[in-house]
């Protein structure tokens, strides 16, 4: 067993994976499917947990190039706003997945 340092990180890196094994098998008209009607779909999710750890990553960065530097999030307008404006609804996941796989891995090199 590992460190705990190691094993928050080897989770973290796991992420990209997790998501996979959730996505296996859905047909592009499953990720169109929403618990309830009004509630954001599983293609939407995607996109919503993909675009904040993308900013999420971008914190880490800060924190570590740039010890003490102030993040804030008054330009953000909300989730319904941002994934209206973004077109969580309407935009294919693969590329955002790669994103994701990506940003994990890079994040964890730092």
């Amino acid at each position: 067993m590992g460190t705990p340092t190691e094993e928050s990180l080897a989770r973290y890196v796991a992420g990209p994976d997790k998501l996979d094994a959730a996505l296996a098998g859905l047909s592009e008209s499953d990720l169109d499917l929403s618990r309830a009607p009004g509630e954001w779909t599983i293609r939407q999710i995607v996109h919503h947990l993909v675009d904040g750890d993308d900013m999420w990553s971008q914190c880490v960065k800060m924190a570590l190039g740039a010890p003490g530097c102030t993040f804030d999030l008054s330009w953000y307008p909300g989730n319904d706003s941002w994934a209206s404006e973004l077109d969580y609804a309407g935009r294919a996941i693969e590329p955002v997945v790669a994103l994701f796989r990506a940003h994990r891995v890079c994040v964890a090199q730092l």
